[in-house]
Formats: C-alpha cells, sequence, structure tokens
C-alpha cells in the first residue's frame, strides 16, 4: 500500500516546511497545495510545525487535507472486507420535518463554541452530549431534488445513508445481507416545477458490529495522536472525527455480512451533525457495486486481524 498525501498549507508557513519556491501570482496566496508520500520529511515537518502552532494556541499550519491509498493487486486480493469513504451531502433531515426522540444520553467533558458578543467567540469548556442516544423517530422526511442524481450512495448530516433506486434494486436482487431498506418522504413531491419524481431509500444496517483494532487511528488531522478531546468520548464510542489510518478489524467480530458498520462511531454531535458508524462491506459487495458502476464512494481495503 502507498500512502499519498495532499494537504492546504497555509503559505506563510511554506518556507518552514518546503525546499521549494512558491508560485507567484497576481494576488498574495493565502494557501498552497502540498503534496507528497505520508511519512517523507515534508509531511512529518508539517506535523511538527502544526502540533507546536496548537499547543501554543496560535493556530494551525493547514486547512484542509486529505490522504489517498493505492493498492497492489496482491493486497486488494487478499482482503475481505473494505471501508467505503462517502463524503457528506449537505442535507439534515432535521431541517425537514424528521422527528428524532432523545433518550438517556451520556455526557462527557468537551468544549464549544461560545459567543461573548459583537466579534468575540471564545472555545469554552462544557459538558457535552454525545448524541447517540438520538434515535429517529417514523421516515426520513429529505427534498429529493438535494440529491445529485450522478451518485447512489450518500451520507446527510445526521450519519444516514441513502441510496438510489438502483442501488436499492442491486440490494434487493442481489442476497446481500446485513441491512434493510426504508422508504424515505420526499417533501418535494406535489411541488410544481420540480423534477421528475425519484425514488431513493434509507440504508439501515442490521449487522453485527464490527470491533476495532486498537492501531486504527481516529482524529481532526493526519497528525493527531491525543488520546482525547472534543471528538473523542471518554468511553472510547466516539472514536474520533474520522479515520486517520487504514482501518483494521477484528475478524472474530464478522458475522460474514455483506453491509456492517463498526463498533464505534465517528464524527461530533454538532449542530445537525451526529456521530455515525462507518460502512465497511465484503468483498462481494464491494465487487457488485464495480460491475453496475455505482457512484458517490471511494473504498479501503480494510485489515483484519
Amino acid at each position: 500500500m502507498i500512502e499519498t498525501y495532499e494537504i492546504q498549507l497555509f503559505s506563510k508557513y511554506f518556507s518552514l516546511v518546503s525546499d521549494g519556491a512558491l508560485p507567484h501570482g497576481k494576488f498574495p496566496i493565502i494557501g498552497v497545495t502540498v503534496r507528497g508520500v505520508v511519512g517523507d520529511p515534508q509531511f512529518n515537518r508539517i506535523g511538527e510545525l502544526d502540533r507546536r502552532l496548537r499547543n501554543s494556541n496560535v493556530g494551525c499550519a493547514f486547512g484542509g487535507w486529505s490522504i489517498s491509498r493505492r493498492y497492489s493487486e496482491d493486497e486488494l486480493a487478499r482482503a475481505e472486507l473494505f471501508f467505503l469513504n462517502i463524503p457528506m451531502t449537505e442535507v439534515a433531515a432535521e431541517e425537514y420535518g424528521t422527528e428524532y426522540r432523545d433518550v438517556e444520553s451520556c455526557e462527557f467533558n468537551g468544549k464549544v463554541l461560545q459567543h461573548f458578543g459583537g466579534t468575540d467567540f471564545r472555545v469554552v469548556p462544557e459538558k457535552v452530549r454525545c448524541g447517540l442516544a438520538s434515535k429517529q423517530v417514523g421516515s426520513l422526511r429529505l427534498p429529493f431534488g438535494k440529491f445529485k442524481r450522478n451518485r447512489d450512495l450518500y451520507r446527510i448530516w445526521g450519519g444516514e445513508l441513502v441510496v438510489s433506486e438502483r442501488l436499492a434494486d442491486l440490494i434487493n436482487n442481489g442476497d446481500f445481507s446485513g441491512s434493510i431498506l426504508l422508504p424515505i418522504t420526499n417533501i418535494n413531491e406535489g411541488n410544481q416545477g420540480k423534477a421528475p419524481s425519484r425514488n431513493l431509500s434509507q440504508l439501515l444496517l442490521q449487522s453485527s458490529p464490527l470491533e476495532v483494532a486498537v492501531h486504527s487511528r481516529f482524529g481532526e488531522t493526519p497528525f493527531d495522536t491525543e488520546s482525547g478531546g472534543y471528538h473523542r468520548c471518554a468511553a472510547g464510542v466516539i472514536a474520533g472525527l474520522r479515520p486517520i489510518s487504514p482501518l483494521s478489524i477484528a475478524r472474530s467480530s464478522w458475522d460474514g455480512s455483506d453491509l456492517c458498520r463498526t463498533a464505534v462511531y465517528v464524527s461530533a454531535r454538532r449542530g445537525l451533525f451526529r456521530p455515525y458508524q462507518p460502512l465497511v462491506v465484503s468483498k462481494k459487495f464491494l465487487m457488485a457495486l464495480q460491475e453496475h458502476a455505482m457512484k458517490g464512494f471511494q473504498f479501503e481495503a480494510v485489515e483484519t486481524v
């Protein structure tokens, strides 16, 4: 496996981590994209700079980032499970009338952003509800027009999974285990001037949760090595903001289902965002997705231990 990174570094720090020259343009450059292989000297310098800036409470070294993993044919052939990375669709069912019931929910010592007047915003310590006990009541209510037609798999802000009609047909007709499909109420239905009706379904995972191996890492940045923080809970149920290393699963926890979820959650309870369990699928299901040219995800091989 080869891991490559792409980091949107703030240009004022470029000379501290790279021997190259900043590109020249007509306007001042706020950020510059740097690329390389995870673990190379530039990557390590960015990580050390970012840690020092954050520890000094003077900001951070970069904005966005991504890590891509490329596998050999042999690695793909050996893999039994695959993690599906699904980008967020900017829709929250809660805003369109979907109901949720909050039952007993644990709290942990976290941090929240508070407004103190004018332009004064501060991050302050506060008890934070994890949101795992917030249960959906009834069907999802969503505006289907918000979902791009060139995709088949979506994750919305509440963590729910939505699938296209053709992906629903593939799941129903392909003898794939581990999930059920639920109807979604289209709040655009019947509105004049809207695009022709389409069918979307909610994908609900029901297989036994997969136990994540302890060496799998989760965090806010690729350099996040802290054991605690805002995006984690003391009980370990919320592992972090998102995976920052290849996902490793205890094979004994896999019940053989084709569509699975991890036992741990990622993301955080922030406004309309809720923690969710990452989607892991069997090789059989991934091959079916590829054979039918399904879109809306990237996949990574999962290590089973």
